[in-house]
């Protein structure tokens, strides 16, 4: 067996990126530490790669990438295998992009006809006759990736393989309505992951919906990006019917796609399961499955058959064809923790109230990183052996494996020598950036504080939840058989929404005495479809909604009214006009799909836990709002009014403002108190705060969430050790985090490749159309409709948005939202742009409120000027520049520290992935 550089860096104890770097000549590797690491390779008989030798001989020095939609994450990782493998061989790397497929044969024939480079990397590139000849007369070598032709070396995915897994993914997680989100169909890729997509249903005997499945027509990256699939998955959500699992055709429009889902407060997976294509780093941690394409490896691949046909021209052409591995993750695994809010989001029109929405956002807990179950073992009072040391700190074997078994998972990877070594070096760069942090006082900044503080009262208060409300809890088979039936069942449902209890009964008491939905809803609906249709939602599923309105909707028979129901978001009086249950429901397809449906009975238990817990303490805090601090404070908030200076502040910020607690022992905050805690919230959700109501949500989930943090202290979670060990390895994680988008925020984009890029793609940078407009935004309906009416009778819209608007810092402006665009301005683009000069259009409903929008004058398209398109040519290519300057900070930290890192190669080895130690290590 011949000697690797795995060997090399056991032997020398060191690691592999160091043992690299010697054979590379790299100048920051000490003289002590480069001898160690050759007198090992004598001693092995370890010899260099012939073919990184036959080069050096010939003095090649480039090879060409011609790549096009390089921005795209998956072709990043490709260039750093590229990069990767070329350093080891002396060669350099020069890319030539290109935004579509139109620009790729100028690119390659500039790369051709220079003379400069020793090879070519083809990438993703349609071969047509034209292209196959032209490259066949030159005398380069070359290799297509992430395409096919039989005359030429290729590594590729298997896409057809690969759509149709992820389908039938879907399918066995209990999908039946599955739809597609497809790139340019000029795409190679796309189009075979629509193969395998059709192929999967053909052969599950599902139907293929045309109106299912939506295809870009943006040509520029494809369709590959995330607005496209924004816009694409918002067009499946105006559909009639909807499917309840999607497979989009890359992760980029996967993640447009959630956030999509996310806007309109569907529940993923549980509502609509998503699965995408790629797996780039973004994937891991926003918890989209998806389907793993190699792609550092391919890069590493193509440079082998590049060089292999180099130095042997007349050797058979080879293909190398890759499996793409299932990645499942929270997108369609709805057994595995969720991040952000616990629970399953609302559908948007039942969104009405911000003021609950913010009371249920600050209360409800869901730790960042989860405490696992079963971690007492690896804290137990022997010695536990060490990994690895860096600079003196361990990284110990049961934190090593947990987060080597999380990776696997996370990742599809299989368990080898080669992944843990490569896990290994992530995590002792991770121990370098924090050390390199605190050395530097980076850790002592006021941003740094705040952020460590949020995540450890995260955790405590997912601490609580688990130790104190989940502990009893159990699930009934009962529950489980009745979570089958609901989930084959669909109810077409319509609702008439109250803020109050006393609000809700007197629409109650109305209908029984004879008023219609219809009637009712043009009263208490701001959102104009509600209105007009009677409060109907349409036909909805099982777990498509709130869920204690859920509850009593499925215990209705149609026909059948309901008393006002209290939900997350106010109250609601529910009737069912039609109801259909699927016949012929079998015992064999309940044992299937049991265990998907306990756990979720078991965590929609675990949000009613934590609902009716969290609304308990809340009643139980009776909080009294001061009413002069209040109006001064949503005032400030809003921008309606100016904080005060000097001792005039300080005067403001000791004024009280809620009094809460028992009769015995109520307590009273001043302002600065709970500014002091409410910075700990998410800055979203102060920004929500527009009215009276939605400020005292929010202090109020805040004094319950406090309440929660002194309960759980006082019961001794927080020196927990499970906790403390969850708590310590969040704050490691903040640190890497902070510190790698740090340094790639600090990479420099050299201007002339900006310029350049902007020079070779200038067709590609257009200023679309424009209009100008100015907006008054209201709290209220008939505040915008009597605004409007004084615009008609002549009044200035300019002077009444300074007076009136509430949009923040927009008075000064006179509400003038400056040139915009058609996109900028989202569902009412099409109104303003189809309007004339000078017209008023509102009001319209907004999260915010209502607004009135004045048309200003149309701006026709234009080219854009470098300077308009810079920031985002700077974008796309940071992207790149980023990745490498974060690399290159990362090998000095190692050459200045390889005195200081030591490794356990045969513990790393040879310990097993389930808890415990090894017989000897």
């Amino acid at each position: 067996m011949s000697v690797t550089i795995y060997d090399i860096a056991a032997k020398a104890n060191v690691s592999i990126a160091t043992v690299s770097r010697v054979f590379n000549n790299h100048a920051r590797v000490s003289p002590r530490t480069r001898a160690r690491v050759l007198a090992v390779a004598e001693e092995l008989g370890y010899q260099p790669h012939a073919s990184a030798q036959s080069l050096a001989r010939k003095k090649t020095s480039l090879v060409a990438a011609i790549i096009p939609m390089m921005t795209n994450y998956f072709f990043v990782e490709v260039i750093r295998g590229l990069q990767d493998r070329l350093a080891e061989s002396d060669l350099d790397l020069i890319v030539y992009s290109t935004l579509t497929l139109n620009e790729v044969d100028v690119q390659l024939e500039r790369a051709l006809q220079r003379g400069l480079a020793s090879g070519v990397l083809l990438f993703a590139t349609p071969m047509t006759p034209a292209r196959v000849a032209r490259l066949q007369r030159s005398s380069q070598p070359v290799v297509l990736v992430d395409s096919f032709h039989a005359d030429f070396d290729c590594v590729s995915t298997n896409n057809r393989e690969g759509g149709c897994r992820a389908v039938q993914h879907l399918i066995d997680r209990g999908c039946t309505r599955i739809g597609m989100i497809m790139a340019h169909p000029e795409s190679l890729p796309a189009a075979d992951r629509r193969i395998g997509f059709e192929q999967a249903l053909r052969q599950a005997g599902l139907p293929l919906r045309e109106e299912w499945i939506v295809v870009s027509e943006d040509m520029k990256q494809h369709g590959f990006t995330e607005e496209a699939g924004y816009q694409a998955m918002k067009t499946l959500l105006a559909r009639r019917t909807r499917p309840d699992g999607v497979f989009v055709t890359s992760d980029l429009q996967a993640l447009g796609a959630l956030q999509a889902l996310h806007e309109a407060g569907v529940a993923v997976p549980d509502e609509m399961a998503l699965i995408g294509f790629d797996d780039i780093k973004i994937s891991r941690y926003v918890g989209l499955s998806t389907l793993r394409q190699p792609m550092y490896e391919m890069g590493r691949v193509a440079v082998d058959k590049l060089l292999g046909r180099m130095e042997q021209p007349e050797r058979p052409t080879s293909h190398t064809v890759f499996s793409p591995a299932l990645v499942v993750r929270r997108s369609t695994a709805g057994e595995q923790a969720r991040e952000g809010l616990p629970g399953v989001a609302p559908r948007s029109h039942l969104v009405e109230p911000l003021g609950m929405r913010l009371f249920w956002m600050i209360v409800l807990w869901a730790g960042v990183v989860g405490i696992a179950a079963g971690c007492a073992e690896a804290l137990s009072q022997e010695p536990e052996p060490v990994v690895a040391t860096v600079r003196g700190e361990a990284i110990g074997q049961e934190a090593f494996r947990r987060q080597y078994v999380a990776y696997l998972l996370s990742t599809g990877l299989q368990d080898s020598p080669a992944v843990r070594a490569h896990l290994l070096d992530i995590l002792i760069a991770d121990k370098l950036l924090a050390h390199d942090a605190r050395a530097a006082g980076r850790l002592e900044t006021d941003a740094f504080r705040l952020e460590a503080e949020r995540l450890r009262r995260k955790l405590l208060l997912d601490a609580y939840a688990r130790f104190v409300l989940f502990d009893t809890l159990q699930v009934r088979e009962r529950d489980v058989a009745e979570a089958f039936v609901r989930a084959n069942t669909q109810l077409t449902v319509r609702h008439l929404y109250a803020r109050t209890r006393e609000e809700a009964e007197a629409l109650h008491a109305r209908l029984l005495a004879g008023d219609s939905f219809e009637a009712l809803a043009l009263q208490v609906f701001a959102d104009t479809t509600l209105a007009r249709n009677g409060g109907l939602l349409g036909t909805v599923s099982f777990d498509e909604l709130d869920p204690a309105f859920e509850e009593a909707a499925y215990a209705l028979e149609p026909g059948e009214i309901s008393r006002p129901v209290r939900t997350a978001y106010g109250y609601s009086i529910i009737r069912v006009d039609e109801r259909f249950t699927r016949p012929l429901l079998t015992q064999s397809e309940y044992a299937r799909k049991r265990d998907r449906l306990e756990r979720f009975v078991r965590r929609r238990e675990q949000q009613r836990a934590r609902d009716e817990h969290a609304r308990a303490v809340g009643e139980r805090l009776a909080p009294a709002f001061e009413d002069a601090a209040m109006d001064r404070l949503l005032g400030q908030i809003t921008g309606r009014a100016m904080l005060p200076d000097g001792e005039a502040f300080e005067a403001w910020l000791q004024a009280p403002l809620v009094t809460f607690g028992p009769p015995e022992a109520r307590q009273t905050w001043t302002v600065d108190r709970f500014r002091r805690e409410a910075q700990y919230t998410d800055p979203r959700q102060r920004a929500q705060v527009r009215t009276r109501a939605d400020l005292e949500a929010f202090i109020t989930g805040v004094l319950v969430r406090e309440t929660l943090l002194d309960e759980a202290r006082a019961r001794g979670l927080d020196r927990h050790p499970e906790v403390q060990a969850a708590m310590q390895q969040a704050l490691e994680d903040a640190i890497a985090r902070q510190e790698r988008q740090r340094l790639r925020a600090q990479a420099v984009v050299p201007p002339d490749s900006v310029r350049a890029h902007f020079e070779a793609h200038r067709a590609q940078y257009q200023m679309p159309p424009r209009r100008r407009v100015r907006e008054i935004l209201t709290a209220t309906r008939d505040e915008a409709e009597r605004l409007r009416a004084r615009v008609e009778a002549g009044a200035s819209f300019e002077a009444l948005a300074r007076e009136h608007t509430l949009r923040p810092g927009a008075r000064r402006s006179g509400g003038d939202l400056g040139p915009v665009t058609r996109a900028q301005l989202g569902e009412v683009g099409a109104r303003v742009f189809d309007a004339p000069e000078g017209a008023v259009l509102g009001p319209i409903a907004l999260d915010a409120g209502f607004a009135l929008l004045q048309v200003g004058e149309a701006e026709a398209p234009r080219p854009m000027t470098l300077d308009e398109a810079r920031p985002e040519i700077e974008a796309g290519l940071r992207l790149i520049y980023g990745r490498l300057y974060l690399e290159a900070h990362l090998d000095s930290l190692r050459a200045a520290s390889e005195e200081e890192i030591w490794i356990n190669h045969a513990l790393l080895t040879s310990m097993p992935l389930r808890p415990g130690r090894p017989a000897s290590s």
